[in-house]
């Protein structure tokens, strides 16, 4: 994916537009978030749910077309709500809790709204950062191995996410509560292997059917300079920069679960700092190095 080379033809103007839009719409998301997280910083998500979303459907519309987006936001709906709330109700598969319900939006039988949204935009990331990991793979569907191996290395770029957020949101910010707690701040490992095992069904599901519709998948035109794969890179990183910002602002002060288990918030920030680090930043690096890594000349004569 390395030396891509710029358009030269009629469609400069409007990559040139998107690009504009998508470097814009960061630059508005790190200047609200900052505020947000000193002032309020549990509802900096709702800056991140707006850009995501944004960003997703129109980089992914221009990848493979609005109607493939759309497609792709009704399986992680459907998918995610249907775990989601299977597991509020039955433990299965991500653990026992509830929703708090603190950004006040609305409700999905037992899950809120702004739950279903992030799955998708961040979905959405995760899949882009690792179709560039394995060199636009999307476009090479018909292979096996790229049809398993995208929503693999999909699901665990969304499962890291998760793995850095998780303690913050549900025992510091307690946006929903672990009725039996966890190994992990609160967090039970059951969480996170539900995390994977969902993910990868939403993403192996929209393998599959970019598989059976190859047509929907552009690689030539708009999509092919490397600003257009660095934009959702760029954005992961700033989330998992995120947690950082959390470390020095917020408190210092004794949080419990829903046993009883007590920590220092700090640790719990500072531990979020250091995932963050080695998970999400360390899938974000990759991909960086994978887009600026020169390929080598074919030696075949």
């Amino acid at each position: 994916m390395a030396n891509v080379t710029l358009n030269t033809t009629g469609t400069d103007k409007t990559e040139t537009t998107y690009l504009g839009l998508y470097w814009s719409l960061l630059a508005i998301y790190v200047a609200v978030s900052i505020p947000l997280f000193l002032m309020v910083p549990n509802k900096q998500i709702i800056a991140l749910m707006v850009t995501a979303l944004i960003i997703a459907f129109a980089h992914g519309s221009q990848r493979y077309g609005l109607k493939s987006m759309i497609v792709f936001f009704l399986m992680v709906n459907v998918v995610g709500f249907f775990f989601e709330n299977l597991s509020v109700s039955t433990g299965f598969p991500f653990g026992n809790y509830h929703y708090t319900n603190a950004l006040n939006m609305p409700m999905i039988w037992q899950v809120p709204l702004d739950v279903a949204l992030l799955y998708f935009a961040m979905g959405y990331i995760s899949w882009t950062i690792a179709n560039t990991l394995l060199d636009k793979a999307d476009e090479r569907l018909g292979i096996r191995f790229n049809l398993f191996a995208l929503p693999v290395v999909s699901a665990f770029l969304m499962t890291s996410w998760d793995v850095v957020f998780d303690p913050t949101w549900s025992t510091h910010f307690q946006t929903w509560i672990w009725e039996d707690g966890g190994g992990f701040f609160g967090v039970p490992l059951s969480n996170y292997l539900g995390w994977y095992f969902v993910t990868w069904i939403f993403f192996q599901g929209f393998a599959l059917y970019l598989s059976k519709n190859q047509g929907a998948v552009r690689p030539t035109g708009l999509p092919e300079t490397s600003g257009y794969w660095m934009v959702t890179i760029v954005l992961y990183l700033l989330v998992a920069g995120g947690y950082a910002m959390n470390y020095f602002v917020l408190p210092d002060e004794q949080i419990s679960d829903a046993t009883g288990n007590v920590w220092r918030s700090k640790d719990i920030d500072e531990s979020a700092v250091i995932v963050a680090i080695y998970t999400m930043g360390f899938g974000a690096v990759l991909a960086v190095l994978r887009l600026m890594q020169p390929r080598v000349a074919s030696q075949d004569a």
